[in-house]
């Protein structure tokens, strides 16, 4: 048996999707229970080919995007090139490529998560294709090798291309982990490094020279983002703007949690007005005037929006898929596998912030799904029974921080501040966390 297996996207879950596949299908591994995953018996003989498609040519830490907005030499070391994710690819094509290049082939094995080392399989072959999926089929993608534009990119961020250079490509089974946007600069366009340090320096030097921030959206990137600003640049005026009564607006956090938070946001020096929405910006001399539904008007230097996010799947936009959509999310079965209400889709799965499952969206949770995902994939490939996902018990946690030196964490039913473990990890926003629960290497987010 051969099976063609492509995963979507190649941040947090499409790394753990892709790594916990090559797990379960070494030769080396004979069960598995890991995480609440299925049970997978060895592998034997059978043969498989894993794909993987993503806009980039490498992976970008996206918690630490509220540190690379105010420095772009911090920028340059949240990027991890594709040769460096402990991933030994039989081939590899990217954008600027006219076709398929073949990598070192002679690396014997693959570092898993957790720094894992897992033996390399030789019926077991893993590509990597830059490109971004425009439409899904039962057992076919089409994608897209031109540079993907969010929302709101500058013109000098758009690169001109020749021609659309679509594609198309053949599978029998498929995991979704392409992930959420945001507005430009918080979901950078850069393919690379050097083209990453050039969108954050050009907006990092916009936060230097404005006087009077404005930050739309208190969830956790809003905060972050307005406590990076007031740390970096303590004589800002910051402001944070928000709908809601509370800051975060997660329905599963505690009212002292929230409280906690907000205290702890006046305390820096920013401002929080709440309950109210922006309803028109408009740019004049050089300043932008906002004009809130109370019907105030403030007056800005610099708005960043942060109340926006969408996930990645507008390739489910079509006969098939689209009625699997759900408030921006994807219905799935108790065990990750895309549906709508007349058909479950038993080789198709979601995982990251994809699947609807009323759980908080972390970098950690994203991966752990993306794991059981792969591995009810290969279950139900073998006949063995998949595992449910264990809502039940996943963690209802969350910790912010606010610049550097401040953090309002919720752990339970307890609320703790300035824990010093949270900003030990936010000395480097979690490369060195990031780089160790992926299997890369603390050194591969450097210029090394």
């Amino acid at each position: 048996m051969k099976l063609k297996i492509l995963v979507i996207g190649g941040s947090y879950a499409g790394i753990g999707a892709i790594k916990t596949l090559l797990k379960l299908t070494s030769t080396t591994q004979a069960t598995s229970s890991n995480n609440g995953v299925s049970k997978i018996p060895p592998v034997g003989d059978h043969k498989f080919e894993i794909t993987m498609i993503e806009p980039k040519a490498g992976f970008i830490n996206i918690m630490s995007i509220p540190k690379m907005v105010v420095d772009k030499d911090f920028s340059s070391n949240t990027f991890v090139d594709i040769k460096n994710f402990g991933i030994a690819w039989d081939e590899v094509l990217l954008s600027d490529n006219s076709g398929f290049q073949v990598l070192d082939t002679s690396k014997k094995f693959h570092t898993g998560l957790e720094g894992e080392t897992i033996i390399k399989n030789p019926n077991v072959k893993v590509k990597f294709i830059q490109g971004y999926v425009t439409n899904l089929q039962s057992n076919s993608v089409s994608y897209s090798r031109n540079k993907l534009i969010k929302k709101d990119t500058p013109q000098e961020f758009i690169t001109p291309v020749d021609g659309p250079k679509l594609a198309a490509f053949d599978f029998d089974y498929c995991i979704l982990a392409s992930g959420r946007g945001r507005a430009w600069p918080l979901d950078p366009v850069a393919s690379n490094r050097e083209e990453l340090t050039v969108e954050m320096d050009q907006f990092s030097t916009k936060i230097t020279n404005a006087d009077d921030i404005t930050v739309v959206g208190g969830g956790a990137v809003g905060v972050e983002v307005a406590g990076e600003i007031k740390a970096s640049h303590p004589s800002k005026n910051v402001t944070l703007i928000h709908p809601h009564p509370n800051v975060p607006p997660e329905p599963t956090l505690s009212n002292s949690y929230k409280s906690s938070l907000m205290e702890k946001i006046k305390e820096v020096g920013i401002n929080l007005r709440l309950n109210t929405r922006i309803r028109d910006e408009v740019i004049k001399n050089n300043k932008t005037i906002l004009t809130t539904t109370n019907g105030d008007e403030i007056t800005t230097d610099l708005n960043i929006w942060c109340n926006y996010h969408k996930n990645n799947i507008k390739y489910l936009e079509n006969d098939l898929f689209k009625d699997s959509l759900n408030q921006d999310e994807i219905t799935v079965s108790d065990f990750l596998q895309v549906k709508t209400p007349n058909q479950t889709f038993e080789h198709i799965f979601a995982a990251g912030d994809l699947p609807k499952l009323g759980i908080i969206k972390k970098a950690g949770g994203a991966m752990r799904l993306a794991s059981i995902s792969a591995a009810n994939l290969l279950a139900i490939a073998y006949g063995v029974e998949p595992s449910k996902v264990p809502l039940k018990n996943w963690p209802n946690k969350m910790a912010i921080t606010i610049g550097s030196k401040h953090s309002v964490q919720s752990l339970g039913n307890q609320v703790i501040i300035d824990n010093p473990k949270v900003l030990k990890n936010v000395e480097d926003y979690k490369n060195t966390k990031c780089a160790s629960n992926l299997g890369f290497e603390t050194d591969q987010f450097s210029n090394k």
